[in-house]
């Protein structure tokens, strides 16, 4: 079972994980929610990918959770 961070930044919520693409190397991926309040029947969210390829998981995600922080402190999540 995967464990993931919930990140709560200017209003976004968003956790990050990574894939291994087919020649080994790893992409990282975003996933955003808008806070919204407990009553509402839809919540927007969006899935980032971050266009660059890694050599570990790690790295991916370190990558991709620096560039999703900045994408929700300007808020240019863009839903």
């Amino acid at each position: 079972m995967a464990e993931h961070t919930l990140y709560d930044v200017n209003g976004y919520l968003f956790w990050v994980t990574a894939i291994q693409l087919p020649n080994g190397k790893w992409e990282g991926y975003a996933f955003f929610e808008r806070k919204a309040h407990h009553a509402n029947a839809e919540v927007p969210g969006v899935r980032y990918r971050l266009l660059s390829e890694f050599d570990t998981w790690d790295e991916a995600v370190a990558a991709v959770q620096a560039h999703a922080e900045e994408l929700a402190r300007n808020d240019e999540v863009n839903f």
